[in-house]
């Protein structure tokens, strides 16, 4: 098989599943369904407690589908330390300014406060 048809497979395999577990794990299968950019989940929340949730959730619903989430990039020390330590990503983690753009994809973001 191409490459292609493996993208489409896995994210038709990951939407199966999320609409599957739909009712059990709401907020998953929502992220799930529309967060993915080919094998990576890119989402955010407002807080540390809703972003444990939801980390939580996905984990518990992929968990379900016999597929296991492997690494996870946050920029919130607090989040970071109730995560068990083979999931962190630690490389380009240090942001030291809420000036200095976050490049994820090979894309530069600047967040600025609304």
């Amino acid at each position: 098989m191409e490459p292609d048809h493996l993208t489409f497979i896995a994210t038709a395999v990951r939407r199966h599943h999320a609409d599957k577990f739909k009712q059990d794990y709401p907020q998953a299968s929502q992220c799930i369904n529309h967060a993915f950019y080919v094998d990576d989940l890119l989402t955010g929340t407002e807080t540390v407690e809703e972003a444990a949730a939801l980390f939580s959730e996905v984990c518990q619903l992929l968990l379900k589908c016999g597929m296991v989430l492997r690494k996870l990039r946050t920029n919130s020390p607090e989040l970071r330390s109730s995560v068990p330590d083979h999931l962190i990503e630690m490389a380009d983690l240090e942001i030291t300014s809420q000036d200095q753009p976050l490049k994820t994809l090979g894309i530069h973001s600047l967040e600025r406060p609304v």
